[in-house]
């Protein structure tokens, strides 16, 4: 969803409950996956349709040093920055350039699919 359609979905969700979705989502969900969907509901991703190709190969490093290439656990809070903070075109780039660094077919996955989201 682009930036007007995610206020829009907000607007008419206090309409119909009386109460904000983002105080939904805060009591409903728990976790990295609550940061990843109140940091989506602000509704001030970029929308640009070209890709940063400086920024993409910068993000990759980091998503890699910070997951991927990491030996013990993930820093999630990284990553949810680079993928709710870029433009939805801009995200695919990062993660399938680490996709390319590894062999671990389950983190080519799980980038690719979250990258398309």
């Amino acid at each position: 969803r682009n930036n007007v359609q995610i206020l829009a979905a907000k607007k008419a969700f206090y309409h119909i409950y009386d109460k904000p979705l983002t105080s939904e989502i805060r009591s409903e969900t728990s976790s990295h996956y609550k940061e990843a969907l109140i940091s989506l509901l602000q509704g001030n991703r970029p929308e640009e349709d070209m890709p940063n190709e400086i920024l993409a190969a910068h993000q990759a490093k980091v998503l890699y040093k910070k997951g991927v290439g990491k030996f013990f656990g993930t820093d999630e809070h990284a990553f949810i920055v680079i993928m709710t903070r870029s433009s939805p075109v801009h995200t695919r780039r990062p993660a399938m350039k680490v996709a390319t660094k590894t062999t671990n077919g389950c983190a080519c996955i799980i980038l690719a699919v979250i990258a398309a989201c």
